[in-house]
């Protein structure tokens, strides 16, 4: 591993490298200052297989094009002038892909194709993301605290890999990805916090193999809640919901039928459920070869 401290030097990188680190580079003249020397040096990390780069203030671009194949994980954290380049194909390494790209206060960028493709992409504080198209290839998409983002889509050939999506404080967002039973059959756990403006699921619903629904303080969500059809989720075995007591009276009344494979399910603070709807909830009934609901309905 090297480790460079905002160091005002040029450095001779050894090929068999396997972890650069470089952090507080603030002022002209430090490393990234140089474009020229920074991409030969990348080019010369023949074995490099970690990327991790803090508050690179002077940081504008990065050569997606030349990077290594043997890369196996990308941390960018807090270059607010980083603008991902779209890439060369005379010059892309077609079997490239990484186990983790990690974006974390990068306001500059504001393409919604994020290259490279990796398997879990994590992105926070984005703040001039508006739109954000999940990658092909992606098993686990973090995204949240993008306080701009108000489109997030799913690409055709993503859906097949995807398992996990965690949205959380995107408070402008109004929607999830459109087709989810299509393009995203493969997903298993979502979970939606501090998203205030989602109103509803798309339209077909959820993914048949979702295991896991965790949705926290989603007002318009929650109150939309009689339109779910959560029980035609068979695979469903937890659900979470977590709400500020400020949800609204289903006219016509509340009738959730829930799956029969729910094992865990949790609900806080949703003041307007009736006394009988909580009493069928709380006597959730199973085969007893397959185990007990563990049931948990608070502050109503």
């Amino acid at each position: 591993m090297f480790c460079l401290r905002g160091l005002l030097l040029r450095v001779i990188f050894s090929r068999c490298l396997k972890k650069f680190v470089a952090y507080y580079s603030p002022k002209a003249g430090v490393l990234f200052d140089e474009a020229e020397l920074f991409t030969s040096q990348l080019e010369e990390m023949q074995q490099i297989e970690e990327l991790d780069i803090s508050d690179g203030n002077s940081l504008t671009s990065l050569p997606i094009s030349i990077l290594p194949s043997t890369l196996k994980s990308i941390r960018l954290c807090l270059c607010r002038k980083l603008k991902l380049e779209a890439p060369d194909s005379s010059k892309m390494i077609s079997n490239m892909f990484l186990e983790a790209l990690y974006l974390v206060g990068c306001d500059s960028i504001s393409s919604h194709e994020l290259v490279p493709l990796a398997r879990h992409l994590f992105v926070r504080s984005c703040q001039n993301l508006t739109k954000f198209l999940i990658p092909d290839g992606t098993e686990r998409h973090d995204i949240g605290l993008c306080k701009n983002l108000e489109i997030l889509l799913s690409s055709v050939a993503c859906g097949t890999q995807m398992m996990s999506l965690f949205i959380n404080e995107c408070k402008k967002l109004k929607r999830l990805p459109e087709r989810m039973q299509q393009l995203l059959p493969s997903l298993k756990e979502l979970r939606l916090w501090d998203c205030p403006e989602i109103e509803s699921f798309p339209d077909g619903g959820l993914p048949f193999n979702l295991q896991l629904l965790n949705i926290r303080c989603c007002d318009k969500l929650v109150n939309g809640r009689k339109e779910w059809c959560l029980q035609r989720l068979s695979s469903l075995r937890e659900l979470h919901i977590e709400h500020d007591g400020s949800d609204e009276e289903i006219v016509g009344g509340e009738n959730w039928d829930l799956p029969w494979s729910i094992r865990c399910l949790i609900i806080c603070n949703l003041k307007t459920l009736s006394s009988q709807l909580l009493k069928s909830l709380t006597s959730l009934c199973h085969d007893p070869n397959q185990g007990l609901a563990v049931a948990s309905i608070s502050n109503l």
